[in-house]
């Protein structure tokens, strides 16, 4: 392979696009200009959309919100969100603390304990 093919000007050593040659470049003129090409695919000023006014945006009634979570049972999504603050804190060192808080929350239903152990195993 020769210094041209890989995309390197053959004497000087730097490097260049597919037809850089060796003196491309170097009197630090601007770049050629683009041959029969148009900025209207690439992010260039052409409307894109006829190029006339967009219509206004209307405001939903149930937006997203960053980081709100949509839960049928609030007190479960309460209780999982402590589980996930605790687990994300245990070490050897506080095994014996975390457990205890951890039956603090409160595991009386089959869903809440299926909960943590997808979150334990997760």
């Amino acid at each position: 392979m020769s210094g041209r093919d890989m995309g390197v000007g053959a004497r000087d050593g730097r490097r260049g696009g597919r037809d850089a040659g060796p003196m491309d470049w170097k009197s630090r003129n601007p770049p050629p200009p683009m041959s029969g090409r148009s900025m209207g695919s690439r992010g260039g000023m052409s409307g894109g959309m006829g190029g006339g006014m967009l219509p206004s945006l209307h405001r939903s009634e149930h937006r997203f919100v960053v980081g709100q979570q949509v839960s049928d049972d609030p007190e479960e999504a309460a209780k999982q969100k402590q589980f996930k603050g605790i687990l994300n804190k245990l070490t050897i060192d506080n095994f014996e603390k975390l457990s205890v808080r951890i039956l603090e929350v409160g595991i009386v239903e089959r869903k809440t304990l299926e909960g943590l152990i997808n979150q334990i195993f997760d």
